[in-house]
């Protein structure tokens, strides 16, 4: 006789039920919120309105949650006098060295660069972990700054960060900086140089569509992000996104930024794309992750770039 299984019992998914999708959402302070929503719960007004309700809700309890807390004691004159120990030691770096052969190797001309942009650096005096990193990357950002200056016209510099504080805001003030509040990209021009680490793709791109800065130095531009459509903070078309990227890689050739030994995430994987022009090979394609990569030599100014495969 043959025995056959029993037969299990169907279930079915609830109708109108979808698949979830994470949802990555941009915070007004600066931070970012993952949501699951279905796409039965995308697919009515009513449902949107309901986790509009929702979002603004967590939205409250993130920012109650994210640190605030200065670190204990510490002054304006006290930030100041931190930050001019790390110039001190940027200044010994081969990273320095390489960054500035190889904006001596493009070689700006007077007028060129009018304005800096710097945008995403995070709190210099809340107490955290990552405020060091913070700290490195301004550094950064003043060295290029006093590298691609000229007497005649000293570069206006503007600084947006919405977790700013205080003691940050009259920080940046001393240091020659105008603050910004949420319309930095008013100020991505033909004579700017934009200036954002690890800023996420998904912000960054809207604020450089039709803009075209002398200089831009942050996390890797793709030419094709279908693959990260999951963090769109809402559901638009990637298309956008691509078409802005590959505007934007088009007229640019880019470099990796050397490596930086004081810091391990301070400054990892961020990429310095110049404006193509005469003085620069113009021969570049679309720059993509796992494709061959220039990076500067931490050699003299005179050093050619070598080719770093990863």
């Amino acid at each position: 006789m043959e025995v056959t299984a029993p037969k299990k019992k169907k279930t079915s998914r609830k109708a109108g039920a979808g698949p979830v999708k994470r949802v990555t959402v941009p915070l007004d302070d600066g931070w970012s919120m993952v949501t699951h929503t279905s796409s039965r719960n995308r697919s009515g007004l009513s449902d949107r309105s309901n986790n509009k309700i929702t979002g603004e809700k967590e939205k409250r309890l993130l920012a109650a949650s994210r640190p605030k807390s200065i670190v204990p004691g510490l002054t304006v004159q006290g930030l100041m006098e931190e930050f001019r120990e790390f110039e001190r030691r940027w200044r010994e770096t081969s990273c320095k060295r390489g960054v500035e052969g190889l904006l001596k190797r493009r070689g700006f001309k007077e007028g060129d660069l009018k304005e800096a942009v710097c945008l995403g650096v995070g709190s210099f005096s809340v107490d955290w972990e990552h405020r060091g990193r913070s700290l490195w990357q301004l550094v950064l950002f003043l060295g290029v700054v006093r590298e691609v200056s000229t007497p005649a016209i000293p570069l206006k510099l503007f600084a947006q960060e919405p977790c700013f504080n205080s003691i940050d805001k009259a920080f940046l003030r001393e240091l020659g900086f105008a603050i910004l509040n949420n319309d930095a990209h008013k100020h991505f021009t033909p004579t700017s140089f934009v200036y954002s680490p690890f800023l996420d793709w998904f912000i960054l791109l809207p604020m450089l569509r039709n803009k075209d800065p002398t200089l831009f130095i942050g996390n890797e531009i793709l030419a094709d992000y279908s693959q990260y459509t999951h963090s769109l903070p809402v559901e638009k078309s990637i298309k956008d996104y691509n078409n802005t990227a590959k505007k934007f890689l088009r007229s640019r050739k880019a470099y990796a930024l050397p490596s930086f030994d004081l810091h391990q995430h301070a400054m990892h994987g961020m990429m310095i794309y110049f404006k193509k022009s005469e003085g620069i090979d113009v021969e570049v394609t679309a720059i993509k992750r796992a494709q061959t990569h220039e990076t500067v030599t931490s050699g003299t100014a005179s050093a050619e770039p070598e080719l770093e495969q990863q």
